[in-house]
């Protein structure tokens, strides 16, 4: 069996990011602030609000956005057509299917398509 990739995506001064991805799958980062995640995991700690609201995850499932500076884990595939966003400290926003979901600081949210 194929191991997934991971990795380490760090936006910011290399001594202090402002963003830090870790990842387990395969994400693609297209533009500054977005991240698509086909299959897998990231772990996400953001450490300003200003940062947050520029940044959007998105996976086939759902688009996340966060709404504060905090840690987050954005799981997609994981279960067939499911998002699953967990935020450890911060809250975040799920789209799917024109239905939005606020995830609140230790919380868990899954969506299905």
């Amino acid at each position: 069996m194929k191991r997934p990739a991971r990795g380490v995506i760090r936006v910011g001064l290399a001594y202090r990011p402002a963003i830090q991805v870790l990842v387990a799958g395969a994400p693609d980062v297209g533009e500054r602030d977005f991240v698509v995640v086909e299959y897998g995991a990231v772990a996400v700690r953001v450490r300003s609000r200003e940062v947050a609201d520029e940044l959007v995850l998105e996976t086939r499932d759902a688009r996340v956005s966060l709404s504060e500076a905090g840690s987050y884990r954005i799981e997609a595939g994981r279960a067939p057509d499911t998002t699953a966003v967990t935020a450890f400290q911060g809250a975040a926003h799920v789209d799917a299917d024109g239905v939005a979901v606020a995830v609140k600081p230790g919380r868990r949210a899954e969506v299905a398509s």
